[in-house]
């Protein structure tokens, strides 16, 4: 169901293939040691709102090519991940939400941004 595909980025090469061939049940802090899961939270559900309200106070416009990049960059040879950088900071850098979180820092508050 598609795991070699998703998880080849996540975990070693020898223990996808040991889970795969046992189909070994693991826990948590397993997954975690292998990188299947970024964190353990007793309260996950609170732990995943303080993320995406960090997520969202940030410059919608860098968050979005962030995010392609890193979609690129699964499949992507290193050139054209460079090159997809270079022009995503293009987008971004002297933008008026770029220039409003340089601001908002040297003023101490929290920026603004327009989406």
């Amino acid at each position: 169901m598609a795991g070699i595909a998703l998880w080849r980025t996540l975990a070693r090469d020898d223990v996808l293939r040991e889970l795969t061939y046992t189909a070994r049940e693991f826990d948590g802090a397993e997954a975690l040691h292998h990188g299947f899961v970024t964190r353990l939270d007793d309260d996950p559900h609170a732990a995943a709102m303080t993320m995406a309200r960090a997520i969202a106070a940030k410059n919608p416009q860098a968050i979005r090519g962030s995010k392609a990049l890193y979609t690129l960059a699964a499949d992507a040879d290193s050139a054209a991940i460079l090159r997809a950088e270079s022009d995503a900071q293009g987008q971004v850098m002297r933008k008026p939400n770029q220039i409003e979180q340089v601001r908002a820092n040297l003023e101490k508050r929290t920026a603004l941004f327009v989406d």
